[in-house]
């Protein structure tokens, strides 16, 4: 068994798009080196672990908020853009659209 403690934490407030049951999922987050290639994650969804499930960020593009494609940001989040829109709003604040944000793929282990 892997040591826990090489694993960090990627944390949900709920299952967009149902995403999480699949193989391999994408996650829209303000760029930070914390998403590395190779960095692997527990997932956690309102706090519980979604347990057995360890990922590997495998895939990373960034992109100004609005340079992200309307295909990716239906795919990630499940809703059209100005819906998305209102939840990044609600998740960063007004000025969500300042940031640089990195589209990570991930494994799961």
């Amino acid at each position: 068994m892997e040591n826990a403690a090489i694993f960090e934490n990627l944390k949900f407030s709920k299952n967009w798009n149902n995403k999480l049951y699949g193989n391999y999922f994408t996650t829209i987050r303000i760029n930070s080196d914390k998403y590395k290639i190779g960095r692997k994650f527990n997932v956690f969804v309102s706090n519980s672990e979604i347990v057995p499930f360890k990922v590997v960020c495998v895939q990373k593009l960034v992109f100004l908020f609005n340079d992200i494609p309307q295909l990716l940001m239906n795919l990630d989040t499940g809703l059209e853009r100005a819906a998305a829109i209102e939840v990044f709003k609600s998740f960063y604040g007004d000025k969500f659209d300042i940031y640089q944000y990195c589209v990570c793929v991930f494994k799961r282990l």
